[in-house]
């Protein structure tokens, strides 16, 4: 026991200085990767020639060694994970929120092990609860993040209609949002006035800021300005709609979250009530329950009682969950 115990720990450091280094390099690239994106937005309104601008991209890109460039080429779907990472407002990459996935997949797995665990069990669990709790946690903090931006996105449209209606041009509208709106409407609007201070148009930079926020009332104030922009027209009353629209919207989803607030509450309690009477029993009496852990037959019963309680956990979350 002693001797696994010992060959775990230096595992554990050999990975946790690993992790370390790769997290330091991808740092270490931070400011080349936002260098490199301020320069390709000015680098799209000059009249460059094609030779020119690979020469540029290629150049950028051989200075830019972070981990998600690598990931880039191996994973499809590290896209996918960056943006739910912007749109979550985390400052963390893609490269790190995976190696913190694989510690908690190492320390869950090693620790499920010296508790008497089987093998597959442990690096089941360890995998299951690694790799699914910090997506659970992504999702929770990119749905607060989006109500906040919808609470407060109503008052920044009918701060641009008041400017418009003012005889104010709508980039200097834009920019003062910035200032007098809160947080995270105030920050995504700044973005855009920065990109379209160094000569990205606007259409680009809304369409940038569109991925980066992720959410549908934005997409649509989005493709009212490039609309108006081609078609013309009174953008002010458009907004002011589209403000009027929004509200109707959140009042609706509030709503609908207070009538459906007793069936997620149910929903919580039965889904933590198996583990909160697990972590009890493995407190009070171990030897009663680590059967399941020792016994083939035990491991099965774990395996169906968990997806029955995958199941039933799904389907309550499909029944309280609207669309509006």
């Amino acid at each position: 026991m002693a001797y696994g115990l010992i060959q775990a720990l230096v595992f554990l450091a050999i990975t946790g200085v690993t992790a370390v280094i790769a997290i330091l390099l991808d740092r270490s690239g931070e400011v080349r990767r936002q260098l490199a994106g301020r320069l390709d937005g000015m680098t799209r309104v000059q009249e460059a020639t094609p030779e020119g601008e690979a020469g540029i991209r290629l150049a950028a890109d051989r200075r830019d060694v972070s981990l998600d460039q690598y990931f880039d080429l191996k994973i499809e779907n590290i896209s996918a994970l960056k943006r739910r990472l912007m749109q979550a407002g985390l400052t963390i990459s893609a490269s790190e929120f995976m190696l913190g996935s694989l510690m908690i997949v190492l320390l869950l797995g090693f620790a499920l092990g010296f508790l008497g665990f089987s093998v597959w069990m442990a690096a089941g669990i360890g995998l299951l609860v690694g790799f699914g709790l910090p997506r659970f946690l992504l999702g929770m903090v990119q749905g607060r993040r989006a109500r906040r931006f919808l609470a407060v996105f109503p008052d920044a449209l009918d701060l641009i209609v008041r400017g418009l209606r003012a005889g104010i041009p709508v980039t200097e509208a834009i920019g003062s949002i910035g200032v007098e709106v809160a947080e995270p409407v105030a920050n995504e609007f700044r973005t855009v006035a920065d990109r379209i201070a160094i000569g990205t148009t606007m259409e680009e930079a809304f369409n940038e800021s569109a991925g980066r926020v992720g959410i549908e009332d934005y997409r649509f104030f989005v493709i009212s300005l490039a609309i108006q922009r081609e078609t013309g027209g009174n953008l002010s009353e458009t907004l002011s709609n589209l403000s009027d629209v929004i509200r109707k919207r959140q009042e609706l989803r509030l709503k609908v979250r207070a009538m459906s607030s007793e069936a997620r509450a149910s929903g919580m309690i039965l889904g933590a009530l198996p583990f909160v009477a697990g972590g009890a029993l493995l407190a009070t009496n171990p030897d009663y329950i680590m059967i399941l852990a020792h016994d083939p037959f035990g491991h099965i019963l774990i395996g169906v009682a968990f997806g029955m309680l995958l199941t039933g956990i799904l389907s309550m979350v499909r029944m309280v969950n609207f669309e509006v």
